[in-house]
């Protein structure tokens, strides 16, 4: 009976330490960069459920797209012993991201890869350690370096990472890019959110799904048009000031993102009436020919 009783209480001690990390509904926003455009929008990933993979209870954390940590859209992760690991399909087995036992100088390797026969290893360092109070828990902090051994495929590290027991690292979950990667950049930290710890916000200049264009006056180097006046009262110019004229098309979009106003510029000079749209900041997008064409105007 005595056996018995310790087997129940192991087995219960180790689910309940694989547990505490991403207990579901846990959420993360990160701020997400695109190769292509001065979009920045959000990285959002959610613990959405469990699953058992290998015997071991683990994690589903779903994403709202993938970036240049070439990693799935949907992650499978556990942690047992103040240790979390996350599942690698390719070599079908786990592998540990976080050691929040581990003290200065401590190191462990992580393989990374495009495929099976494609593989490169991280090599991970604990510079520090520290303790940090969030939201009334005291919280392990990691700061962590990390360099590939080979860097074939130009697996990205560097550092430090500040990595907090329980979220995970603030520069971005998984602390590596491709480097040759045309895709989006993750990073860093927005929110983050669970019903334990609450609701922490890492950037109190932006919301937790804030959509913006960066303040790029000018995208391309060649802005062919004047727009003006800027400030706007009620209505806006917008003059083609090359020699040879093309039609385009123009979008106004405001600083979360959404589409206000569009239409066609037909002329050399366009008028663009203004008047039932609010007051603010918003960004022109002129598409011409083979160029795109960003400038930040005031509606007053």
């Amino acid at each position: 009976m005595k056996k018995i009783i310790l087997l129940i209480f192991v087995i219960a001690a180790f689910n309940s330490s694989a547990q505490t990390w991403a207990p579901t509904g846990a959420t993360w926003y990160y701020s997400q960069t695109h190769y292509f455009s001065s979009l920045v929008d959000y990285y959002r990933i959610e613990s959405i459920g469990d699953t058992t993979i290998n015997g071991i209870s683990c994690r589903i954390l779903q994403k709202n797209t993938t970036t240049c940590d070439i990693r799935p859209i949907k992650e499978f992760m556990y942690d047992i012993n103040n240790r979390v690991y996350f599942w690698d399909n390719d070599l079908q087995n786990f592998q540990m991201l976080y050691n929040f036992d581990a003290q200065p100088g401590d190191s462990w390797n992580i393989e990374l890869g495009l495929s099976i026969s494609d593989r490169d290893t991280m090599h991970v360092t604990v510079d520090s350690i520290a303790i940090e109070t969030i939201n009334g828990f005291n919280k392990k902090i990691l700061f962590l370096t990390c360099y590939s051994y080979s860097g074939w495929w130009n697996a990205a590290g560097g550092g430090p990472f500040k990595v907090i027991e329980g979220i995970g690292c603030t520069a971005k979950m998984f602390y590596w890019d491709f480097g040759a990667c045309d895709g989006n950049w993750a990073g860093p930290i927005r929110c983050y959110e669970d019903g334990v710890i609450g609701v922490v916000d890492f950037d109190t200049n932006l919301s937790c799904d804030t959509i913006y264009y960066t303040g790029i006056e000018e995208y391309s180097s060649e802005f062919n048009f004047t727009i003006f006046p800027n400030p706007i009262e009620s209505e806006m110019f917008v003059q083609q000031t090359r020699d040879k004229f093309f039609p385009s098309t123009f979008k106004l979009i405001n600083l979360v993102g959404e589409n206000v106003l569009s239409g066609e510029l037909n002329d050399e000079k366009n008028r663009i009436d203004l008047s039932a749209i609010s007051s603010g900041t918003y960004f022109i997008r002129i598409n011409s020919k083979d160029k795109t064409f960003f400038k930040k105007i005031i509606k007053l």
